[in-house]
């Protein structure tokens, strides 16, 4: 994939892991934070120097045998197709349209706020008020994301936030000020059928996301990629068949590793409120050796 310089907002060192207010690991994996509006617009901009058609402004609303309704400006069009990809996020249109929704998600608030101070890792905050989930702090330069993901809780998403951010500004890591905000789900289900007749499941549409970490970027891309390489010789080669081998080598890339994390999840959940929260969290996440042992 060819990107803008722009897209990576910072390189850092790896990640810090915090648990009950105590930084607990250290794990030194080098990587990228992405700015994902860059990286989104640079994805767009290499599909359509491949040929692709980017069609702003429009809905998809339903399918027939051979094509897909939608909706452009208020302008209704019948689009013809021999296959359709969905990978358009965790409440999917078009896994509706085949009965495949994921149904179980974290709740995500993110803030991106001035840093007091650059910072060299991510950092990781497990406390007991977020519920089967996390805070996290990704730095961006002068910058960084800081938000939470929990599951159901009768806490105000909102206000665990404020408190994470008041939090986070007494240990003088971040500044005041807000440059924006984000919402959203997150699927922590594990991964859906991704193929049913004609119809292919990508990335959050179809559960792909890591059931833990709620990492999904890695995923999408590459699942994305296979996904459209099965389309493309399904349709050239006049043989439906080849869509099936998308299915196969997703599964061969991600799929016991997702089944694991789902596990991991379930234990999580049922086990966070109970007396040793530390153990747990080192049973539950990916940067702990504990977590690579079987349930």
């Amino acid at each position: 994939i060819e990107l803008t310089a722009d897209a990576g907002a910072q390189q850092v060192a790896g990640t810090k892991v915090y648990i009950d207010s105590k930084k607990v690991a250290v794990t030194n994996a080098p990587g990228y934070i992405l700015n994902r509006d860059v990286f989104d617009r640079s994805l767009a901009s290499e599909a359509v120097r491949s040929g692709a058609r980017l069609m702003m402004c429009t809905t998809a609303a339903d399918r027939t045998e051979n094509s897909v309704l939608a909706s452009q400006n208020g302008s209704e069009m019948e689009i013809n197709c021999r296959i359709i990809i969905g990978a358009d996020g965790p409440t999917s249109t078009v896994g509706g349209w085949i009965g495949q929704r994921n149904s179980k998600f974290v709740k995500a608030i993110q803030s991106t706020v001035p840093l007091s101070n650059p910072l060299q890792y991510c950092e990781i905050y497990f406390e007991p008020e977020f519920n089967a989930g996390y805070g996290w702090v990704f730095p961006k330069g002068d910058v960084a994301n800081v938000g939470i993901g929990v599951v159901s809780t009768d806490s105000n998403l909102s206000e665990l936030l404020d408190r994470f951010l008041e939090r986070l500004g007494r240990e003088g890591k971040i500044s005041e000020g807000e440059v924006c905000s984000t919402a959203g789900l997150i699927p922590v289900g594990g991964s859906l059928p991704t193929l049913v007749e004609n119809v292919m499941l990508v990335g959050d549409a179809a559960g792909q996301t890591h059931p833990i970490s709620g990492a999904g970027i890695p995923q999408a891309v590459v699942c994305g990629k296979l996904a459209g390489r099965s389309a493309a010789r399904a349709v050239l080669e006049e043989d439906m068949s080849q869509v099936t081998v998308y299915e196969r080598e997703w599964t061969k890339l991600y799929g016991s590793n997702l089944d694991h994390a789902c596990r991991k999840r379930e234990t999580m959940e049922a086990e966070w409120n109970g007396r040793n929260f530390t153990e747990l969290i080192r049973r539950s996440w990916i940067g702990f050796k504990e977590y690579y042992r079987t349930p």
